[in-house]
């Protein structure tokens, strides 16, 4: 904005404010269409970005949420191939057996160590104590990946 100085009929100094830009009264129908033109072409282009832009936005959410539902499908997947399925059968004691031999075959990687798997032993089969006899049955856990 700036200010343009005239002088009146009267001899009088007006100051008016002024743009760089004439007014629709200062021009003639040939520039008017062609800043109406402008303007059109200047909203069809915000538009545009506009629509761009949500599409991109669009694309990008589709893409993390597809691409997240693949990844988890693909460690469900591999996480069902390695799954181990745990199973009880039940033995007969022989003579030399002990709750800790019997352990030692039986557990696996799921036991911290083979107390645990003893202390589980006894819990199992209602232990008052880790003293065993042979012709005695005890129910023994086991893992096997196959389902059965």
């Amino acid at each position: 904005m700036f200010a343009r100085y005239t002088v009146n009929t009267n001899r009088t100094v007006v100051r008016n404010k002024c743009s760089l830009y004439k007014g629709d009264k200062d021009m003639n129908k040939q520039e008017i269409r062609y800043r109406a033109k402008k303007r059109r072409a200047r909203a069809l282009a915000k538009r545009r970005m506009v629509f761009l832009l949500a599409t991109l936005l669009l694309i990008t959410v589709g893409t993390i949420v597809f691409g997240s539902c693949f990844s988890s499908l693909a460690q469900d997947s591999a996480a069902a191939a390695n799954q181990e399925f745990k199973y009880y059968t039940s033995i007969q004691i022989q003579d030399g057996d002990s709750l800790w031999s019997i352990a030692e075959q039986y557990k696996s990687e799921h036991y911290a160590s083979t107390q645990a798997y003893v202390d589980e032993l006894v819990v199992l089969n209602d232990l008052t104590s880790e003293t065993i006899h042979a012709g005695q049955h005890l129910m023994v856990a086991y893992y096997d990946k196959e389902f059965k």
